[in-house]
């Protein structure tokens, strides 16, 4: 909470939730183009098109969610371009060594030891990512978005290793 307001993060959390708030209304062109700045601002913000994709699914709007997503990945592909002028990479550069503050440095500094199973455990909260949200698309109930976007977040913020942790408590 004391450097919530002073990081960056925060514009991407501001764009992910206006894009959820858009979607959820139905506005969809606005939904997409928060989608593309909070993916520009973010990269782990990747999450609220999973959530886009599962809602469509569900409610059988697979073209919409296609140009929503397709929409929001070249809006923010055109943000990144200042960045790659820069001669900075488009995408952040994953590194798979515990992060400090992740869940792996935490068990590494109570136990001594130095375990460096980032990749693993990287693949391990991607899979429970996708089975989550393949798991949500046959519930037989409807539900709200939210709770499904806190508990992939949640599983990002154990599993991914070189994420400042920071970054997805924001979000959460």
């Amino acid at each position: 909470p004391f450097v919530m307001f002073v990081s960056v993060d925060l514009f991407a959390v501001a764009a992910m939730a206006s894009g959820l708030f858009a979607w959820r209304r139905q506005r969809f062109g606005t939904a997409a183009a928060m989608a593309g700045v909070a993916l520009a601002s973010g990269s782990w913000t990747w999450l609220l098109l999973v959530v886009f994709a599962v809602d469509a699914l569900r409610n059988e709007r697979i073209a919409l969610a296609a140009k929503v997503i397709g929409s929001g990945l070249l809006l923010a592909g055109l943000l990144s371009l200042p960045r790659l002028v820069a001669g900075q990479p488009l995408l952040q550069r994953v590194d798979f060594n515990p992060g400090e503050g992740s869940l792996l440095y935490v068990i590494s500094l109570g136990s001594g030891t130095t375990y460096n199973y980032g990749l693993l455990v990287f693949g391990i909260g991607l899979a429970a990512t996708f089975f989550i949200a393949q798991w949500s698309v046959r519930l037989p109930f409807d539900f709200r978005l939210e709770p499904l976007l806190a508990l992939l977040i949640a599983i990002q913020l154990l599993t991914a290793t070189g994420i400042q942790p920071q970054s997805l408590t924001h979000l959460l």
